[in-house]
């Protein structure tokens, strides 16, 4: 790449934290990481401290995964999670920021269990493992052809797979 040229995305992360200045560590330390990572994967860096927030950035940003505090000002994780998910009417991975005792407690943990779970307090080393092993686990860097941007491989069959649950559509196949 030439320098002084900008790639396009390859997708969003994007951080839900309980406040401005964890959020803009966030931030900081992620774009230092990711931003201009390698020639093979640029990610958009966003956070935000609210839900309503977050969800309006999720119906305008392509989010290869999220970043959620358990414990926002105006709304459970958990339920931002659900909601997220919804609006996108597709599986969305997540990296959950929860103390010990928070998981335990919460009736929506159940639903989220498999999703990658970070203690709090927690250190930025161990939301980064908590980012590679997620991106690891949902296949992340073959979502989108690195010249054409176009999805592919995983994400064209997340994509049929979700069109497929919906009302009204129909598979047509010949041969």
């Amino acid at each position: 790449m030439q320098k002084g040229t900008r790639r396009v995305s390859d997708g969003g992360i994007l951080f839900v934290v309980s406040d401005r200045n964890t959020a803009e560590e966030f931030r900081a330390h992620f774009e230092s990481r990711y931003h201009y990572k390698s020639e093979e994967a640029f990610y958009e860096i966003l956070v935000e401290t609210h839900g309503d927030a977050a969800l309006e950035i999720c119906s305008k940003e392509f989010l290869l995964m999220a970043v959620l505090d358990v414990d926002l000002p105006d709304i459970n994780g958990y339920e931002l999670a659900k909601r997220m998910r919804k609006q996108l009417d597709r599986s969305l991975p997540f990296v959950f920021l929860a103390g010990s005792d928070r998981r335990a407690d919460d009736t929506n943990f159940s639903e989220f269990k498999r999703e990658y779970h970070v203690t709090k307090p927690f250190t930025m080393e161990e939301v980064e493992q908590g980012i590679r092993t997620t991106r690891t686990r949902v296949h992340i860097q073959y979502w989108r052809n690195p010249w054409t941007r176009l999805l592919s491989g995983q994400a064209i069959e997340n994509e049929c797979q979700t069109l497929l649950n919906r009302r009204n559509w129909v598979l047509l196949c010949t041969s």
